[in-house]
């Protein structure tokens, strides 16, 4: 069963979000949808290959239309999620200290809220590399091409199959 273009669109509109805000990967996303009865009542049941042809297509997008208001965006919701995350972390501190405070603190509590903020931490560094990075490189990329554009190509002129700097090869075997 194909889905209408408005719908496609709507589908697109939700990987995009869940892969770039969320960081989460082809899998994550179409279990996502497929638990959630709202988006499966909308989009019915979706494939992993059906979420990894978005995330293509998502991809190229950004590949293309990354420019330097793009890249401000990103970094804007990469620094609003660690800023999440790390309220994330202060919390689950203060819960910590609240568990240590108390006058027969629960080692298996205080041995899962030490987990819940390692777990933290690793979504944290996770948000870093997934979304970060890659921006980082975007960014470099562009410089990088905005530095090629700007310097002149140098011109060989052939005449007869060989440059003005003469053939190597020919002169070495002409020598003997």
């Amino acid at each position: 069963m194909s889905r209408s273009l408005e719908k496609s669109e709507r589908l697109h509109r939700v990987i995009w979000d869940l892969w770039v805000y969320h960081g989460m990967g082809v899998q994550q996303i179409a279990n996502h949808i497929n638990s959630t009865n709202e988006l499966k009542s909308e989009f019915g049941e979706v494939s992993q290959q059906g979420v990894y042809y978005h995330v293509v297509k998502i991809r190229d997008e950004l590949e293309n239309t990354v420019n330097e208001d793009a890249l401000d965006s990103y970094v804007g919701e990469f620094i609003r999620a660690k800023e999440g995350l790390d309220s994330d972390i202060e919390a689950v501190d203060k819960l910590i200290q609240s568990e240590k405070s108390q006058e027969l603190p629960n080692s298996e509590t205080l041995i899962k809220l030490m987990r819940l903020k390692h777990e933290i931490k690793v979504d944290r560094f996770k948000l870093l590399q997934d979304v970060e990075l890659p921006i980082r490189v975007k960014k470099l990329k562009r410089e990088r091409e905005k530095m090629i554009g700007t310097m002149p190509i140098a011109k060989l002129e052939i005449k007869d199959g060989v440059s003005e700097q003469g053939n190597a090869e020919d002169s070495s075997i002409s020598d003997n």
